[in-house]
Parts: structure tokens; sequence; C-alpha cells
């Protein structure tokens, strides 16, 4: 069984479209977990005003690529 690749990594600063069509916020935050689901790559963000939220990868933008990756 393959591991499956993440295209972002925990820590990785990235603008997102939070919402729905004809309510959408464009935010920015940093990624603090993601999962594979299907077919489809999930990643839940702490965004600039303090709320987690989980989004596909299609709706994130990545605007800083982070140094070092954590540890568990």
């Amino acid at each position: 069984m393959t591991k499956h690749k993440f295209h972002y990594k925990v820590g990785d600063l990235v603008e997102f479209v939070e919402g729905r069509l004809g309510a959408s916020i464009k935010r920015t935050g940093l990624i603090i977990d993601r999962v594979f689901n299907y077919n489809e790559d999930m990643y839940k963000i702490r965004s600039t005003n303090g709320k987690d939220t989980w989004t596909s990868e299609g709706t994130i933008t990545l605007l800083s690529k982070v140094v070092k990756g954590y540890s568990k």
C-alpha cells in the first residue's frame, strides 16, 4: 500500500475561500491538520478570525511554505 502525498504541509500559510456561492469570503490561515477522504484531500485551517475550518484542496492558494515539518 502506497502512502498518500499531500500537496500542502501542516504549518503552511494559505489563503482559502470560506462559505458558499454568493456568500463566499477569502480568508488567510495556517494548515493545522490534513486527511485523505475518498478522492479528495481535506485540510483543517485555523483562520485569522480564530475559527477552524475544513476545506478541500481546490479552494486553497499557497502563500508561504513551512520551512521545517512538524513532529508528533
